[in-house]
């Protein structure tokens, strides 16, 4: 039984209205082409300007600092911090970035990963992505994920109207409504 099958079945037994997480079909199939241009728009709204007010995330893909750095460096791309913003640049970290992920996510859990899987880890970092599509649908998700990662993403991690933290299924489902995967 695939982890996909056991987290349906957990949500159908404890908690039917809580369903949100859907496993992929038996045979995933990748990304959809066009999960760069929702990538973009997820993190961005399609504008290269777009600086974070929690983080040093910029440009249309969002890329904190140390991502951009670490990925510039390891494809031995000569681009700059500021690069980061040119829409041609960011796309082509985005792509390497997603498919390091891809991979990373294949060989852990055996299988294609969703959308919503590469998502989360483009937002959480492939070994935050990892632990969080790991955990419990009913954990609390400010409990799975960086402190870091919380504090710069408290829409996300935390219900507007209540201030509750979400759960693990909560964020998931956001995550997916975001990348466009419904």
């Amino acid at each position: 039984m695939s982890m996909w099958d056991k987290l349906q079945k957990m949500l159908s037994s404890e908690e039917k209205d809580t369903q949100q997480i859907a496993a992929p079909s038996p045979t995933p199939t990748p990304s959809k082409p066009d999960y760069l241009d929702r990538l973009k728009m997820a993190e961005s709204g399609g504008r290269a300007d777009v600086k974070a007010s929690t983080s040093s995330a910029t440009g249309h893909h969002q890329f904190i600092e140390s991502t951009w750095k670490a990925m510039t460096k390891k494809h031995n791309l000569d681009y700059t911090l500021e690069d980061r913003k040119d829409p041609i640049k960011s796309r082509k970290v985005a792509e390497l970035y997603t498919e390091e992920n891809r991979q990373a996510f294949k060989k852990v859990f055996g299988e294609e990963p969703t959308d919503t899987q590469l998502y989360a880890a483009h937002f959480l970092g492939t070994t935050g992505a990892k632990k969080f599509v790991s955990a419990k649908p009913f954990e609390l998700a400010t409990k799975v994920v960086d402190r870091d990662q919380v504090a710069a993403n408290k829409s996300i991690f935390f219900d507007k109207a209540t201030k509750k933290p979400r759960t693990v299924a909560e964020v998931y489902k956001l995550l997916k409504t975001k990348i466009g995967e419904e």
